[in-house]
């Protein structure tokens, strides 16, 4: 088992910005994080509203710069993924401490900080074969690279406009909103409105999904008749939630009382619900690091 005096979970904007400014600090950490560094962030098309960057920049540009900053700073992510998390009493010396158990290694830390975003929602009312999830989605970092496809996004939020927007440059995409209501940032759907090789569908709402001979046959009801699309990706944009399942009882039991004793953090998307903002991240890392670091000191 490694023990660390903090261990940050997600190593996204706000896990970051708390690793930095508690290396900073010098005090010792590890941080985890199961798939890319920058975490949701490299889906953005385009970060607009963070200082320093007046142009803009891409999500996976910036994701590349937060990686060269973990570089700057010696710190290493863990790539592993977080499967069990609890606060145990060891009998002997009657310590409290965290016990964070990944798919390959066991960690012990004073300090937690959960800094793992947002997962999605997933769709209720919808069967999805499973000769047909090679070919759905729910973010599209991985499939950046596609050319020549046809795309249909279900959903009528940001992240549906967002990612038409970064997908439409080689594709076609459809947006299908079961609702006549929009969402989105205004900005956003101007922008994909102007696209050519973006549709936009409202009151659409998906009722079965077939596996085609190439990709998949999507059976809608659009304005009370059925509506057919034959889609190579399918991806579903319809709503995230804190992504905290990993949490064992020990930790969710006492939630609120951790926090109030400064044990436990929650930092980043997975404690801002709507404001879910990189900025509003990044200064949450930074507080709460700062906030540690006091703790610790205070100690001493």
């Amino acid at each position: 088992m490694t023990k660390t005096k903090v261990l940050i979970i997600g190593a996204g904007p706000s896990g970051i910005s708390a690793a930095v400014q508690l290396k900073r600090e010098g005090i010792h950490l590890v941080l985890i994080e199961k798939n890319v560094v920058g975490g949701l962030i490299v889906n953005a098309n385009k970060i607009e509203n963070y200082p320093g960057f007046p142009k803009g920049i891409s999500g996976v540009k910036f994701a590349q710069l937060l990686n060269k900053h973990l570089v700057q700073w010696n710190i290493k992510p863990v790539k592993d993924k977080v499967i069990n998390c609890e606060f145990v009493k060891e009998k002997s010396t009657g310590e409290e401490s965290f016990v964070i158990s990944c798919e390959n290694g066991q960690f012990k830390s004073e300090y937690l900080i959960i800094a793992t975003g947002t997962k999605p929602v997933k769709p209720k009312d919808i069967v999805i074969p499973k000769d047909c999830k090679e070919f759905i989605f729910n973010e599209i970092f991985r499939i950046l690279r596609v050319k020549n496809k046809n795309i249909t996004i279900i959903g009528g939020g940001d992240a549906a406009f967002d990612y038409a927007l970064n997908l439409s440059k080689e594709n076609k995409i459809s947006i299908c909103n079961r609702s006549d209501k929009i969402k989105a940032l205004d900005l956003l759907v101007n922008r994909a409105m102007k696209e050519d090789n973006i549709k936009y569908y409202p009151q659409c709402v998906l009722r079965k999904i077939v596996k085609a001979r190439r990709g998949l046959e999507l059976n809608f009801k659009l304005k009370n008749r059925k509506f057919v699309i034959e889609t190579d990706i399918l991806i579903f944009a319809i709503g995230r939630e804190a992504d905290i399942d990993y949490l064992g009882g020990s930790v969710k039991n006492r939630i609120g009382k951790l926090i109030s004793q400064k044990r436990l953090f929650l930092i980043g998307d997975v404690n801002n619900e709507k404001n879910r903002q990189l900025s509003i991240s990044c200064g949450d890392g930074v507080r709460v690091a700062m906030e540690i670091a006091f703790e610790i000191k205070s100690q001493i």
